[in-house]
């Protein structure tokens, strides 16, 4: 019997999303630890499994307790406050530049018991021994990460305005431009100047191009801990023809020279 094609859709452009899995962990917070650190570059998830602390990042204060899922974008600076109990919770950071951050007031929300299972997949799969089980199994578990998010997003209204400027950056990342004009942001998006800056203002509370370079640095930063990219090829990488102007704006932005955060440094 002849077997009958009901459906067919071809698609020229669908490709992997995720362009990297930087690592997968499982974390202990002690009692009452106060710390200062930055996330991964690109995005971060923590699932809280138990305990209870406050985070302050992007200038928000939330309270974080069991079940909890954190996001955090782009190597963001994050204060933890800890308190009486004892913390453990799973973390995945990845590389997904079609993937838009969540509001700075969304940072913060209830898990369900499908995005649970996921993350405990998540892990066991990435204890596994290499093999292609493992890979296929950690890009599993995190699609349906993502997949259990992204139902969380249709109940977030970004607004046209603040969808202009994630659109936007999203084809910054994908093209690797990472010093545009604003006449280039113009150029891309088709829209006027006062358009560009008022998007971006809505969306992230500041100037383009002051955002701009806050993704260039957190670019930097995650190159020089996770890449074998020498700091002159990082400085290409970003567009800047002299390492010496990427070292000065680097080390004005983060208090400390590149080199210091090479991966040969850091333990």
């Amino acid at each position: 019997m002849a077997d009958t094609l009901l459906k067919f859709r071809h698609y020229d452009s669908l490709r992997c999303p995720v362009e990297q899995v930087i690592g997968i962990w499982k974390f202990d917070r002690k009692p009452y630890v106060h710390s200062h650190s930055r996330s991964t570059p690109g995005h971060l998830l923590h699932l809280i499994l138990s305990g209870s602390y406050k985070i302050i990042t992007e200038g928000r204060e939330h309270s974080v307790r069991a079940g909890d899922v954190v996001y955090y974008y782009g190597s963001e600076p994050v204060e933890g406050i800890g308190d009486a109990s004892h913390v453990t919770f799973y973390s995945v950071g990845f590389i997904c530049p079609a993937m838009s951050p969540l509001p700075s007031d969304k940072r913060v929300f209830s898990s369900s018991g499908a995005l649970q299972r996921a993350f405990d997949c998540l892990y066991e799969y990435s204890i596994f021994p290499e093999s292609e089980k493992k890979t296929f199994g950690i890009y599993s578990a995190l699609f349906e990460i993502l997949v259990q998010i992204s139902r969380i997003r249709l109940n977030i209204s970004e607004g046209e305005s603040s969808g202009l400027w994630w659109g936007l950056e999203r084809k910054l990342r994908e093209k690797g431009i990472f010093r545009p004009s604003i006449d280039e942001l113009c150029e891309m998006s088709g829209k006027g100047r006062s358009a560009i800056v008022r998007a971006c203002r809505k969306a992230t509370g500041t100037s383009p191009m002051k955002w701009i370079q806050g993704i260039r640095m957190s670019e930097a930063h995650g190159l020089l801990q996770f890449s074998n990219l020498n700091i002159t090829k990082i400085a290409q990488r970003l567009g800047y023809p002299r390492i010496h102007e990427f070292s000065r704006e680097f080390s004005r932005h983060f208090g400390k020279a590149p080199r210091f955060f090479q991966k040969k440094h850091f333990s």
